[in-house]
This record gives C-alpha cells, structure tokens and sequence, in this order.
C-alpha cells in the first residue's frame, strides 16, 4: 500500500504490548495510537540524529570497535537513564578486565573509560542506538566495514 503523501510504502504495523509510561503516554493522548507511536518515533530518532552530532570526534576507529565488542549486550533500565554513562563505562571496565579486549588491541581503557563516562545520557543512549546499527548489520552480512559506516557514518 502506498501514501499519497510521501509515496513510501507503508509497512504492516506490528503488534505488540505496550507497558508502563509508554502506556500511559499512548493512552493520555487523543488520535489514533499508531499516529502517535509514529510522531514520538520521529522524535525519538531526530534526537538520536542530533546526539550522535555531538559525539563526532570524540572517538576513533579502533576505540568504536573495541565499545561495539564490549558492549553489544548493553542494556540498562530507562528509569535510571540519568546514570547510562557510567554504566557504559562499568561495563567496559569489567569486560577489559576479563576480556582483555582493549590490551590486545592496543587502547588505554581507562582513557575510553573515563570519556565514556563524561558523556551525558542521551549520547550514552546515542551511542548505545549506534553500536545495535552496528550489530544489525553485521549480523545482517554487511561486514565490518559497511556495519561500521552504516552505523557511524563515512570516516570512521
């Protein structure tokens, strides 16, 4: 099916359950829930968009690829959001000691460490959003470097 107002092809919308503030949220407001899933999505990703802005720089080539191995499995609660940087920078730590996957590949940790943690929570979130991009596509056979450039754009 198309939309005469964009010409994309819409795709089938997926059911799911929704729970706690997204609950809320959805049900507080007036119009049809998927129209408002839609905008808040919107929202959502043009804030991603504009964090990832401010993180340009602040990371290299081989530092990326050491926080996407080290934390592919990052999830953390949204109610303790205001504390997501210093959980990435706890997961990191705990991985390289055991892991020692910043040693192998020459990358002071704890320098990663501490700029990670100096991040504010919506670039830690940013960051968190571009690291699944990553995994998405290289579990998707793009290969490094196509997942790479796909998740943290041209250069890196």
């Amino acid at each position: 099916m198309m939309r005469e107002d964009d010409g994309m092809e819409e795709k089938p919308i997926v059911s799911l359950p929704l729970d706690g503030p997204v609950r809320e949220r959805v049900d507080g407001r007036r119009g049809d829930p998927r129209d408002l899933l839609q905008r808040d999505l919107g929202r959502y990703d043009a804030l991603l968009r504009w964090a990832w802005k401010s993180l340009e720089g602040i990371f290299d080539r081989d530092e990326i690829l050491l926080l996407c191995d080290a934390l592919r499995n990052a999830r953390y609660d949204p109610k303790r959001f205001d504390r997501w940087p210093s959980f990435l920078a706890w997961d990191l730590e705990e991985v390289e000691k055991y892991e020692k996957l910043g040693t192998h590949r020459g990358i002071d940790v704890e320098y990663l460490s501490e700029k990670v943690e100096k991040m504010n929570p919506l670039q830690a979130l940013c960051l968190i959003d571009r690291i699944e991009v990553f995994w998405t596509g290289m579990e998707g056979g793009a290969g490094e470097e196509k997942a790479l450039e796909d998740a943290f754009g041209k250069g890196v």
